[in-house]
């Protein structure tokens, strides 16, 4: 097999199929950590998939956001609630944002990263609300805590965030992401 089929096989050089999936591995680690710490902390609790993307990805390499969002999607729809199609569209809108942010400003920058953050997990947490609520036959009330649910993951999704993205380039198995990170 020629070089250029086992890249079509195993990923680009840029991303290769072995750092998608160890991403997706501690992308569902990081959502099953969060689901147990949710039922202590309610809304406390960060976003995992942001942190990843934000803290690692969008460091390290700019153009790998698209597929990083489906690997973090991955790792969300393993251990999560929400409906695939739903989880993939709200991360995939996260690395879509990003990417035509970081035409216009470095998004490498701490301040960047940690505005981001928040604003992302906010709306992922207001879009997942407004999923159930759609997808629910009886009316959980869940709309109307939107927004405090909104603030309060955003702040720790920024504040934990900016705290771990200098570890994240050393979990094992993430050597890809970490070379520029």
């Amino acid at each position: 097999m020629s070089a250029a089929g086992i890249e079509s096989v195993l990923g680009t050089r840029r991303t290769p199929l072995l750092a998608l999936c160890f991403l997706s591995i501690w992308s569902a680690v990081g959502f099953g950590l969060a689901g147990l710490l949710g039922q202590s902390f309610g809304a406390w609790v960060p976003d995992p998939g942001v942190v990843l993307l934000l803290g690692l990805v969008a460091r390290s390499r700019p153009n790998g956001l698209w597929l990083a969002a489906f690997a973090v999607a991955a790792g969300r729809i393993a251990v999560g609630i929400e409906p695939p199609f739903a989880v993939l569209t709200g991360y995939l809108a996260i690395a879509g944002v990003h990417a035509a942010l970081c035409r216009f400003a470095d998004g490498n920058r701490t301040l960047v990263r940690l505005i981001g953050g928040a604003l992302y997990s906010a709306a992922l947490v207001v879009w997942f609300i407004a999923v159930h609520e759609a997808n629910s036959h009886v009316a959980l009330g869940l709309l109307e805590r939107a927004p405090q649910f909104a603030i309060q993951t955003g702040l720790t999704t920024a504040l934990v965030g900016a705290g771990l993205s200098p570890a994240l380039a050393l979990v094992p198995g993430l050597r890809e992401w970490r070379e520029r990170a």
